[in-house]
């Protein structure tokens, strides 16, 4: 990509989130500028993932690179038929979603494919 007349080289690395990969998860992590998380606002496993797991880890082994926050599927957190036709889901409140922010120390976007909500 070119940011203001500078070539920049983007790589996304999708780690494994499995109990077997939590030795050598942490070596993929060197050299990151930037970390990005994404989590399903209509799930709280998800959510719970983020919380517990991936930022305390993060901030563990690179406790200086920011960390970007996506909720996904907003237009679903309000949807009632979708709520309705799948019992499991339980929206993450804006208030949750701000202790994550609190937690990463950086932004959070939530958004939806479907909508185009920004």
């Amino acid at each position: 990509i070119e940011v203001v007349y500078n070539t920049v080289n983007l790589g996304f690395w999708d780690t494994a989130g499995q109990e077997d990969y939590n030795r050598l998860r942490p070596l993929s992590y060197r050299g990151a500028d930037v970390f990005l998380l994404a989590f399903s606002l209509t799930s709280r496993a998800s959510y719970e993932n983020i919380h517990k797991k991936w930022i305390p880890e993060l901030r563990h082994y690179a406790p200086n690179v920011p960390i970007f926050l996506v909720g996904t599927k907003l237009d679903q957190r309000e949807d009632k038929q979708y709520l309705i036709d799948h019992p499991g889901a339980a929206p993450i409140t804006t208030t949750q979603g701000e202790e994550l922010k609190k937690m990463a120390l950086i932004l959070i976007l939530q958004q939806s494919v479907l909508l185009k909500y920004k």
